[in-house]
C-alpha cells in the first residue's frame, strides 16, 4: 500500500509539472502571438499613416511626402506618433528614433524621387542619350571661356596700340566698344518682342525655402546613394521642364510667371530672372557663332575690310589683324542678340549656323540698341526653340542648386494656391520607430518599425 501511495504521489507531481509546462508553453505561445500581432498592427498603422501623403504635392509634382503638421503649419513630429497610435488601436510606447525630411541630405530624398519619376516616364535610355549632349555643352562652355579671354586680350592690345600712338577711335565707328556698351546695358529691352509686357512679379527672398533656416531630420534612415552625376543632372532638368513654365509658355496667376528662369537664375523677380537668362543665352550662342564666323571667309573679309578702314583712319595699320579679331568677336555677340530675339518670339535657332541662317549683317552691328535698330530677327522653324535652349543651360547647373530652387517654387506655388501650411522641410520622407509593448507578468517586447517612400 505504501508503494502504491508513493507512485500515486509521484504521478500527481508529474501531472502537475506537465500541466505547468503546458500552461507555460501556452502562455509563451500566447505572448508570441501577441508580439506578432503587435508588430503587425504597428506595421499596418505606419503604412496607413504614410498613406496620408500630402495630396497636392503628389498630384501636381509627383512627390510623396507626409505633412508632419497635418495642414496646421506648426511643426510637431509628435503628431505622427499620435496618428500611428490611433491606427494601431493598442497601447504601445513609441519613439521616433530616426527621421528623414524631404530636404535632408541636400534634398537627396527629393532628388531620388525625381530620378524615379523621369526613369518611369521616359526610360533610362532616354537619359543616357542626352549624356553626350550634356558633355558637348560643357565643352562648349569651356570654349566660351577661352574665346572671352581672346576678346580681353584683343581689347587690351588695341588699347595699347591706341595709347602708344596717342590715337582714338570714334565711338560711332567702333563696333567693339559699341557691343561692350550693350553688354553693360539693359539687355532685356533689346531682345524682347515688341508690344510684350515683361512681368513685374516677385517674391520676398527671405521667404523662400533655400534662404531660410530649415528643420532637419535626425538618425539614419536608409536612403539611396548618389546616382551618376550626369544622369542626375538630366533627370532633374527634364523634371523641371515637365513641371514649370517659362517666358514663352507662361501661366498667369503664379507668384512668379517665369519659373524655369527662376530655377536657372535664383533672383526674386521675373524681370531679373529673365534678364539673367537672356544674358546666359547670348553667351551660349556666342561660341558657335564665333566658330562659324572663323570658318566663313567672306564674313572674315568683311571684318578685315572694316578693321583696315578704322586702322587707316587712326594711322595704325599694324592694328588691322587684332582689330579684325575684335570685330569678329563683337559680331558673334551681336548675332547672339539676334538669336535670342528669335527665341523669345517663339522661333528656333540652329546650334551651328550656315550662310542661310546667319542673321546680322556687319553694317547693322552698330545699329543694335539704337533708335535706328529696326532689324527684324528671322523666326526659323528649324533648330532648337527657347525651351530647348533652357535645357542646355540646365546642364551647366549643379543638381543641388537646381533642386533647391525647384523646392522653392513648389513651396511658393502650393502656398500661393491656398496651402498656407506647406513647408518643404516639414514634409516627412521616412522614419524609424522604436516600439515597446508590455504584457502581463512584467514581460516587455521592443521592436523597430521603419518606413520610407524610397
Amino acid at each position: 500500500m505504501k508503494v502504491k501511495g508513493e507512485i500515486t504521489v509521484f504521478l500527481s507531481l508529474i501531472f502537475l509539472i506537465l500541466i505547468s509546462f503546458i500552461a507555460a508553453m501556452v502562455e509563451s505561445a500566447s505572448i508570441q502571438v501577441a508580439k506578432n500581432q503587435s508588430r503587425e498592427n504597428i506595421n499596418m498603422a505606419v503604412e496607413s499613416v504614410f498613406g496620408e501623403y500630402q495630396k497636392k504635392l503628389w498630384d501636381q509634382y509627383h512627390i510623396f511626402a507626409l505633412d508632419s503638421t497635418y495642414e496646421t503649419g506648426n511643426y510637431d513630429i509628435s503628431r505622427v506618433n499620435e496618428r500611428i497610435s490611433y491606427y494601431s488601436g493598442q497601447n504601445t510606447e513609441m519613439e521616433i528614433t530616426d527621421l528623414l525630411l524631404l530636404s535632408d541630405y541636400e534634398n537627396r530624398h527629393f532628388r531620388n524621387q525625381v530620378l524615379e519619376y523621369v526613369k518611369e516616364k521616359w526610360g533610362y535610355g532616354y537619359m543616357e542619350e542626352w549624356i553626350h549632349t550634356e558633355k558637348e555643352i560643357i565643352e562648349e562652355d569651356r570654349d566660351r571661356e577661352e574665346f572671352t579671354k581672346d576678346e580681353d586680350r584683343a581689347k587690351k592690345e588695341i588699347q595699347e596700340y591706341l595709347e602708344e600712338n596717342e590715337a582714338s577711335i570714334d565711338e560711332d565707328k567702333n563696333p567693339i566698344e559699341h557691343i561692350e556698351g550693350i553688354k553693360k546695358g539693359g539687355i532685356l529691352e533689346l531682345v524682347k518682342p515688341k508690344n510684350v509686357q515683361i512681368s513685374e512679379k516677385g517674391v520676398k527672398g527671405e521667404d523662400v525655402y533655400s534662404q531660410r533656416d530649415i528643420q532637419k531630420g535626425y538618425g539614419n534612415v536608409k536612403i539611396k546613394g548618389n546616382e551618376d552625376i550626369g544622369i542626375e543632372k538630366i533627370a532633374i532638368t527634364e523634371y523641371a521642364l515637365d513641371h514649370f513654365e517659362c517666358f514663352t509658355n507662361q501661366k498667369e496667376g503664379k507668384a512668379l510667371e517665369y519659373q524655369l528662369e527662376y530655377i536657372l537664375s535664383g533672383k526674386y523677380t521675373d524681370r531679373t530672372n529673365l534678364e539673367e537668362v537672356v544674358r546666359k543665352l547670348i553667351w551660349l550662342r556666342f561660341t558657335p557663332n564665333y566658330i562659324y564666323l572663323r570658318s566663313d571667309q567672306e564674313l572674315i573679309a568683311e571684318a578685315r575690310a572694316l578693321a583696315l578702314s578704322i586702322s587707316t583712319l587712326v594711322a595704325i595699320p599694324q592694328m588691322t589683324e587684332v582689330l579684325t579679331q575684335g570685330i569678329l568677336l563683337a559680331w558673334a555677340y551681336g548675332e547672339g542678340v539676334m538669336d535670342v530675339r528669335s527665341l523669345l518670339k517663339g522661333g528656333g535657332v540652329p546650334i551651328m549656323k550656315t550662310k542661310e541662317s546667319w542673321s546680322l549683317q556687319l553694317m547693322s552691328l552698330m545699329k543694335l540698341g539704337t533708335e535706328e535698330d529696326t532689324i527684324e530677327s528671322p523666326v526659323h522653324e528649324e533648330g532648337l526653340d527657347y525651351k530647348a535652349y533652357l535645357r542646355l543651360l540646365f546642364y551647366l547647373q549643379r543638381p543641388k542648386i537646381v533642386s533647391d530652387r525647384i523646392l522653392d517654387l513648389i513651396e511658393i506655388n502650393l502656398r500661393d494656391e491656398g496651402a498656407a501650411f506647406f513647408y518643404v522641410d516639414y514634409m516627412v520622407g521616412g522614419l524609424v520607430i522604436q516600439c515597446t509593448n508590455r504584457f502581463r507578468r512584467g514581460v516587455s517586447y521592443q521592436f523597430p518599425v521603419s518606413f520610407s517612400y524610397n
